[in-house]
């Protein structure tokens, strides 16, 4: 049997914007599951994603970034109310 060799992407020429990662992508590339993900949408941490492309949700580059700056606050022992108010003061205008 043969293994399939999987192109490696190179996050550095993705554009920050362009959403092209699924959320399962997202899942394995930030080490938590899909429904944390789903959670922190729900709580307004993290931009809610249209299912687009069909029934599939797709994050970007700077989407990704967000997660990892949310689990950083997280392991800080940040409560979610705060960290969405620091997210949204640091927001890119």
């Amino acid at each position: 049997m043969s293994k399939k060799k999987h192109e490696v992407l190179n996050l550095d020429q993705v554009p920050e914007d362009e959403p092209i990662f699924r959320i399962s992508a997202v899942a394995r590339i930030t080490g938590i599951s899909t429904s944390t993900i789903r959670y922190y949408e729900s709580q307004g941490l993290l931009e809610r994603r249209s299912k687009e492309k069909g029934k599939h949700r797709y994050y970007s580059k700077r989407d990704i970034e967000r997660i990892k700056r949310i689990q950083k606050l997280r392991k800080e022992n940040w409560e979610t109310p705060v960290i969405r108010y620091m997210l949204e003061s640091t927001k890119e205008k």
